[in-house]
This record gives C-alpha cells, structure tokens and sequence, in this order.
C-alpha cells in the first residue's frame, strides 16, 4: 500500500532562494536517503517568508514516486538523492487558508515542527485530499 509523504520547499532560505515551480518537475531532493518506494505520494508545501511574523503556505505539488535519482551538482553537492515523478496531479497550487481546519491540522501538526520529509499521519492525508480535491487514492 502507498504511503503518504509531507515535504516542505522553502522559498525564502539562503540555500533554496528560487520557488518550487522552478525546478519544472515534480520531484524532492533529499541530503539522506529515506524508504520512499515507486507508487508514495508526496504532498510538497512551499514556504514563503513574507516577514519576520508571517509566512504563506502553498500546496505546491502532489505526485506518486516514480524513480529515485541521483540529483545532478549543479543542483547542490548536499542532496544524496532525488525522488521524482511523472506528473503533478494538483492542477494549481493552493494557497493556506487560516480559517479552514484542514490547513490547521497541517500548521500544528507539520509546518510548525520543522517541517522537511515525513510519513503523513491518516489524518494528513485526509486533511490534504479535502484541501487539494484530490481523491483517487
């Protein structure tokens, strides 16, 4: 059975200065390798510093495993591996919504927590299928 995975770009890191629709493909660089396998899902939400308060929370992408790779240098000699896939199946990204409990549920739980890459909670999960539509899985 696929697991559900959470994944968290920032956009406003010294390291990582460029949004996540840069990297034109669905994908999540890794510095140590995790038991993502071929058919997982991952949630990417993109963090935005818009101030020393505030930053806003975008759905970015949802996309089943295809492959793990190695992610080229250029990139950064940091990442160890690089988990990709196909396509997205999110058809626009979707802005946090404060006032929604499924957003809620992923700030407490994830996006305060120092968010980077872990499994999603059944919970998660069905907190952002509600959020994206998506209900395939």
């Amino acid at each position: 059975m696929a697991q559900h995975w959470l994944a968290y770009h920032q956009a406003h890191s010294e390291e990582n200065s460029f949004p996540y629709a840069a990297l034109e493909q669905s994908i999540v660089y890794m510095k140590e390798e995790f038991r993502l396998n071929a058919g997982d899902i991952i949630w990417m939400i993109q963090g935005d510093k818009i101030s020393n308060k505030e930053t806003l929370y975008t759905l970015v992408d949802c996309f089943t495993v295809h492959v793990k790779t190695t992610p080229p240098t250029m990139v950064s000699d940091e990442f160890m591996c690089a988990y990709t896939g196909k396509k997205s199946l999110l058809t626009i990204p979707i802005e946090w919504d404060k006032s929604k409990e499924d957003w809620k549920l992923i700030h407490q739980k994830f996006l305060t927590k120092r968010p980077g890459l872990r499994k999603a909670t059944s919970m998660e999960a069905a907190a952002l299928k509600n959020i994206s539509g998506i209900s395939k899985f």
